[in-house]
């Protein structure tokens, strides 16, 4: 794996357009995947309301949504609350798939 990829996820506490319910919910799964991924993959909290520009950028209409960006692009997405064991496939998922693309 390398320190180059990122999962991004919104800050919760910033957050006062939508609901705040699944983003608090999907923190301390967040942070759970922080522990076991780094520094192979480096977990991102982004501000929503401080950079409103990102989720236009990147067209995140729901929150959480998570993404995983390698060289700043997008290489993957999903969108809604993960148990850890469903963050942790994914991102693992995602890194085969990435891998295999490159051999």
């Amino acid at each position: 794996m390398t320190s180059a990829l990122h999962i991004v996820f919104p800050h919760c506490d910033s957050i006062n357009r939508v609901p705040r319910g699944p983003c608090r919910a999907m923190a301390p799964i967040f942070e759970q995947a922080a522990k076991e991924l780094e520094p192979d993959v480096r977990l991102v909290k982004v501000d929503s309301d401080a950079v409103p520009e990102l989720l236009q950028r990147f067209g995140i209409q729901s929150i959480p949504t998570l993404m995983l960006v390698h060289h700043g692009r997008e290489i993957a997405r999903k969108s809604g609350v993960m148990s850890l064991p469903q963050l942790l496939a994914w991102t693992f998922d995602v890194l085969r798939n990435k891998e295999m693309e490159v051999l």
